[in-house]
């Protein structure tokens, strides 16, 4: 037993410690952005109208695959930047971070070339139909894509700059910096849409202040890394250090990005581009979960980085984030199970019927998805890229099988359970590994316990038979009650 007193200031302890304020931050600068966007959906349908505001997700869809060039210099720049800090080694992050964004200058540039010929090429053979955007839009289509490759440009230096700022440890300013941009932006936006302007104004705006955004970053960041460049003349094999991780996690990226976008893909292409839109906005409420669930505990990575260079234990480290993970992603998910109809249809009001089919679809996913989270940051925190990628594979085949049935059944509302499916199985599949291969410890109680929680989590969202929810979530409480009673006796203890 532990004593109140103890118990307290440990509590307190927790709270003013600087990893408790990088969480905040972190889940502040994630959360921001879809809170705003649940208030303003209404006003954005309303003005741009639901083939603009489909074209607008569309794109942005899109875009985000042009992500699959990203060679995975961010997570590597954390990495190294944290490792040479560690070793007081500030010529050596210099380097890095000089190596990674120069690379990523350079990447940018291909990336916008290659996005203006693709849309060349669908303006010249009107490729239009695929998604079934009015004649009218097609111009609209065509700039958006254009300008908002422009902006996804920009954001690979942005994407290196803030991830410096993570490897100092520095997750809160990296977050004020974020929160602050997409405030600014999406203020903007709205005062644009209300002015009456088209949603190529929203693509300008967003790129202007992607732009200015980083050039204050880059100049708040030289602050810290005195005489920084944007171009790195050094003759250190930095980049011979960063490639392979990097390569492994651009695998592991590019997998997750052409998993992550290929539904909407589909239901953009099967219910054309507003029933797309309307489905983006439950994948938007989907993906913002989950990363609030792992911004929030995206400050151990550096962290999990030294403890496994110096080869220090992991597992309990490992529980304590399983633990505040599974506890938040799952009764987290039951609350939101209970309270979508009331929030959703209060914000969106008639918008959200349109939604609403996908959204227990979603709330599943994104509870089972949050036990998952942990295996991630402590796979790329050891080091392990090759492992990071062998998992990634595990569930995009996972993924495409899932996916595959429910075209098979053609219904679109399936494929959020599926998907749900998906991590269900991979997940488990990637518990057994990483207690095998990364923490030394018993991999099928692992994998075990976490399927059980993860599945009867999963039948409590998507049942319509209220005895059968009340066994579901009679095994979700005691699941979670065996698995987690000794992490919660020692949770408040030592940080390790």
């Amino acid at each position: 037993m532990i004593s109140i007193g103890k118990t307290s200031r440990q509590i307190r302890k927790t709270l003013l410690s600087p990893h408790f304020g990088n969480s905040i931050w972190n889940v502040v600068d994630v959360a921001i952005y879809p809170v705003v966007m649940i208030l303003t959906l209404p006003l954005f349908i309303s003005k741009l109208g639901d083939q603009q505001y489909g074209i607008w997700m569309l794109v942005n869809s899109f875009i985000a695959s042009l992500g699959m060039a990203n060679v995975g210099f961010g997570d590597a720049t954390v990495r190294y930047v944290a490792k040479y800090r560690g070793d007081g080694d500030m010529r050596a992050i210099k380097g890095v971070i000089e190596t990674t964004l120069s690379s990523y200058i350079i990447l940018g540039i291909i990336i916008i070339t290659v996005a203006f010929g693709l849309s060349a090429l669908v303006d010249h053979y009107k490729w239009y139909s695929f998604v079934k955007i009015d004649e009218a839009n097609h111009e609209i289509a065509i700039l958006a894509f254009r300008i908002g490759s422009i902006t996804f440009g920009m954001k690979l230096a942005e994407m290196i700059i803030l991830s410096a700022l993570r490897g100092f440890e520095r997750y809160d300013r990296a977050s004020q910096l974020s929160i602050g941009a997409k405030l600014l932006t999406l203020g903007l936006n709205i005062t644009m849409v209300k002015m009456g302007h088209n949603l190529i104004q929203i693509f300008i705006d967003n790129a202007i202040m992607t732009f200015l955004t980083v050039v204050i970053e880059f100049f708040m960041l030289r602050r810290m890394v005195p005489k920084l460049s944007l171009w790195y003349r050094g003759t250190e094999g930095y980049f011979k250090e960063i490639m392979p991780y990097g390569f492994w996690t651009w695998l592991n990226s590019m997998m997750g990005i052409l998993g992550g976008q290929m539904d909407r893909w589909i239901v953009n292409t099967i219910g054309g581009v507003a029933t797309g839109g309307y489905y983006s906005n439950g994948a938007m409420l989907a993906e913002r979960g989950t990363g609030l669930l792992a911004s929030g505990m995206g400050f151990i990575f550096p962290i999990i980085s030294r403890k496994s260079a110096k080869e220090e234990p992991l597992i309990k480290l490992y529980n304590k984030v399983q633990f505040v993970m599974a506890t938040i992603g799952i009764f987290g998910g039951i609350a939101a199970y209970y309270l979508k109809d009331i929030v959703l249809g209060f914000a969106w009001k008639s918008k959200y019927a349109q939604t609403q089919p996908f959204m227990n679809g979603f709330i599943a996913l994104v509870g089972v998805t949050s036990i998952t989270i942990a295996n991630h940051y402590f796979v790329m925190g050891s080091g392990d890229g090759k492992l990071a990628v062998r998992f990634r594979i595990i569930y995009f085949v996972c993924q495409i099988a899932s996916i595959s049935i429910a075209l098979y059944f053609k219904d679109i509302i399936l494929i959020p359970f599926m998907l749900t499916i998906a991590v269900i199985v991979a997940g488990s599949v990637h518990n057994y590994i990483i207690a095998n291969q990364v923490l030394r410890t018993n991999p099928l109680t692992n994998m075990m316990k976490m399927l059980i929680l993860s599945t009867s989590f999963a039948i409590f969202v998507s049942t319509e038979s209220f005895q059968l929810q009340i066994v579901a979530l009679s095994v979700v409480v005691t699941s979670w009650i065996v698995m987690f009673y000794k992490p919660v006796s020692y949770i408040f203890k030592s940080h390790n």
